[in-house]
């Protein structure tokens, strides 16, 4: 292999790099959640102003990218809000991610012990072997959906009691509300009062008592208006709204690119539980991709799976996070201070 070379910048002033940023996302990874017009609107609301754009090359030219955090010297990882699902990494397929790794954690501009790539997606990136100066952990497990020719075929494929249980709770629905519908926002001059009703939705839930929430007027839903408009600018943003006759039950926010789908976040009326709006939701929004959506054939989730998505989804796979030491004895310290944590949690119990 040969030298991996790395250069850095600032993000706020990398300017025509972000061009070269997005042509090599198109020629690797090829994801929205990993184009620049996503990128920069996540650092303009969350990031800390110390962020930096990596660009590594080689003898065949880019070899790899990625946005990383300096935050927190002498421990560097990569710029990782919650709102961002995955890692901004990006790599050509016939490298091995923990040689490019390695020569990031040496060759950044300050002494750096520790460089951390959270959130790494294994379809992208495959696990590396667990190494000397290498250790990865497990992150969450996520789900995706292939969708085949049609929707009954889709169906077919799924647990009886499932779609059993899906067409009572349709009926159901509509004798105490009224018919099911989906309203699907493309509108950039919408975004915003669909956003906040989002708020209003996800305020009421369960996830405000966690502080996960959205809230109208704070920093997460002014994100989300400037990033969704972003995005239906460019014709790939999606609003999903749920109604059960006149009113809301459900929402998703969503970006579709291509042939996949890809959920950010969702929220429902806790008031509609019983006619389960989060699950009739999917039905629909599925459904929808063979009536509007066409092209998709794939609908990733990239949160945690939770047991209401486990008869929907036809794949599951671990995110997984990546520490790349400077030195090995470090990698060994820091398995060993894990050890000894892990037991004094035991002992406790």
């Amino acid at each position: 292999m040969s030298d991996i070379r790395w250069s850095f910048q600032p993000a706020a002033a990398a300017g025509e790099l972000w061009a070269r940023w997005d042509d090599f996302n198109g020629k690797t990874f090829n994801t929205p959640l990993l184009r620049s017009c996503f990128l920069l609107v996540t650092l303009r609301h969350f990031g800390s102003g110390k962020e930096i754009l990596a660009i590594a090359s080689d003898d065949k030219g880019i070899a790899a990218a990625c946005l990383l955090d300096t935050s927190n010297s002498p421990l560097a990882k990569t710029f990782a809000p919650p709102q961002l699902p995955i890692c901004p990494w990006l790599q050509r397929a016939d490298l091995n991610f923990a040689d490019i790794a390695a020569a990031l954690a040496t060759q950044l501009p300050m002494v750096t012990l520790l460089a951390s790539c959270t959130s790494l997606d294994p379809r992208f990136v495959p696990p590396p072997a667990q190494g000397p100066r290498i250790r990865t952990l497990p992150h969450v497990t996520t789900g995706a959906i292939d969708l085949p020719a049609d929707f009954g075929e889709y169906l077919e494929t799924r647990s009886k009691k499932a779609v059993a249980n899906a067409h009572r709770r349709i009926r159901k629905a509509e004798a105490e509300f009224g018919k099911p519908w989906l309203k699907i926002i493309t509108d950039p001059a919408e975004v915003a009062n669909s956003v906040d009703t989002y708020a209003d939705l996800e305020s009421s839930s369960w996830k405000a008592a966690r502080g996960t929430a959205l809230v109208r007027g704070d920093a997460q839903t002014a994100f989300y208006k400037q990033a969704l408009s972003a995005l239906c600018d460019i014709k790939i943003g999606r609003i999903y709204e749920l109604y059960f006759g006149p009113r809301i039950a459900a929402m998703e926010l969503a970006i579709l690119d291509g042939s996949v789908a890809y959920m950010l976040k969702t929220t429902y009326d806790v008031t509609l539980h019983s006619c389960s709006p989060g699950i009739l939701l999917k039905w629909y929004l599925i459904q929808s991709m063979f009536d509007e959506e066409k092209l998709v054939r794939r609908l990733e989730h990239y949160g945690p799976l939770n047991e209401s998505q486990v008869p929907w989804i036809t794949e599951s796979r671990e995110m997984y996070h990546a520490n790349v030491y400077r030195y090995p004895v470090l990698a060994r310290l820091h398995s060993l201070s894990q050890k000894l944590r892990y037991r004094r949690v035991q002992a406790l119990h």
